[in-house]
Formats: C-alpha cells, structure tokens, sequence
C-alpha cells in the first residue's frame, strides 16, 4: 500500500469516527431533551401533590436548599433557607408553618422548571445540528437557522430565568424576613446569559454565511458542469 493510500484509508477513519461522535452526541441532546420534559411535567406534578399535602410542619419533606438547624437534642430550633451567592435567611422553628414550606417548595419547583423548560428547545436544537453534520449536511441552511434559534432561545432566558430569580428571592423574603416594608419586586435579567446568546446569535451570521456561500459555489459549479456538457 503506497504512502497516499495510508493517507486516504487514515482520513477515511477520522472522518468515520468524528461521525460516530457527531451521531452519538446528537442521541444524547435527544435524550436530554426527552429527560428535560419529562422533569418539568414531574415538577407540575410535584406541585399539585404539595398543594394537597397536610402533615405535620416539621415532618414536611425540604427542597435542597431549605435545611432545618437542631439543638443538642435534636430538636428543630430554625430552618435556614440559602438564596444563593452566600444569603441566608433563617427563622425560628415556632415561626415556620406548613404553608411556609410549601411556598420554599413552589419557588424551587418554579424556578427548576423554567431553567429546564428553557433547555427544552436547546437541546432539540442541538440534536438536530449534530445529526445533519453526521448524516455529511454540514452546510443544510436549517443548521444556521438552528444555531439563531439557540441564540434567541438563550437570550430570552436571560431575561426570563433572571425576572424569576428575583421573584424567588423576593417571595422568600416576603415569607420568612418578618419586616418587609424596604423589600420590593423588580423586573431584571441576567447580562451574562444575554451576552453569550448575543455571542451565539453573532456565530449563526459567520455560519449562514459560510453556508450560503458554500452553496452558492456549489451551484455555479454545477451550472458550469452542465454548460460544458
């Protein structure tokens, strides 16, 4: 076998196992994307069974970030609620009613579901993209339409993950901070999720361009072909 041969049967290779991973990466976002809404239709489902359970305050079951604090002997004395970039809330066992919990419970349920909610269309998005580059359609004018969606879809949930945030944060306050008169919803986003959607939605421009001139090259071609016959 000459030198090229070696070349050509080793390029064969590479290419026959980045579409291995392109085609495997591709089921992955797929099942992701089936995983994703099977959670947010559990987490609906969640909700409506806290709404109609009735125990005891301390037997009710915590979301991850909500921890009771026991004395000596094991007794509740405080639950602690952390709101995430060090905060802290906590509040005497005496104080904290079952509704009280229940309302930590919705804000968490809420605020996963519309973090996976906006992951949904991500990961569809990206299957789609890493099947067409598999099955050799790297330069399909639905993947740069993909890629824009993806952008979009970030930065919308810069703004939508971001004004929930702080309605979370401001539900917690209003339910275990017993002087609330300085504390106030407002509408926000999160500049770092918008920017890189920005970022992605800048990526889709240079990608529908090398696309279209791809094509646009390939089709002169063929024209050319076509005339010479």
């Amino acid at each position: 076998m000459s030198s090229v041969e070696r070349i050509y049967d080793m390029k064969k290779e590479k290419i026959k196992d980045l579409k291995f991973i392109y085609k495997t990466a591709s089921k992955l976002f797929n099942a992701l994307f089936y995983i994703a809404i099977a959670v947010v239709a559990l987490s609906v489902m969640i909700a409506l069974i806290v709404l109609i359970v009735n125990v005891p305050t301390e037997e009710m079951l915590l979301p991850p970030y909500m921890k009771k604090l026991l004395d000596d002997g094991g007794n509740i004395v405080e639950y602690s609620i952390d709101l995430g970039n060090g905060a802290t809330i906590t509040k005497q066992a005496s104080e904290v009613t079952l509704g009280n919990i229940k309302n930590v419970i919705y804000c968490f349920l809420l605020m996963m579901g519309i973090i996976i909610s906006m992951l949904i269309p991500i990961f569809r998005f990206l299957s789609l993209i890493l099947k067409a580059i598999s099955e050799n359609e790297i330069f399909d004018s639905s993947n740069y339409r993909m890629v824009n969606y993806i952008a979009i879809t970030t930065i919308l949930s810069g703004f939508i993950v971001g004004t929930v945030e702080r309605f979370v944060n401001f539900t917690l306050f209003k339910t275990f901070v017993a002087n609330t008169d300085n504390v106030s919803f407002k509408f926000g986003f999160n500049i770092h999720v918008v920017l890189i959607g920005v970022v992605i939605l800048i990526l889709g421009i240079v990608v529908r361009s090398m696309i279209e001139d791809h094509n646009r090259l390939t089709s002169n071609a063929t024209l050319m072909v076509a005339s010479d016959k």
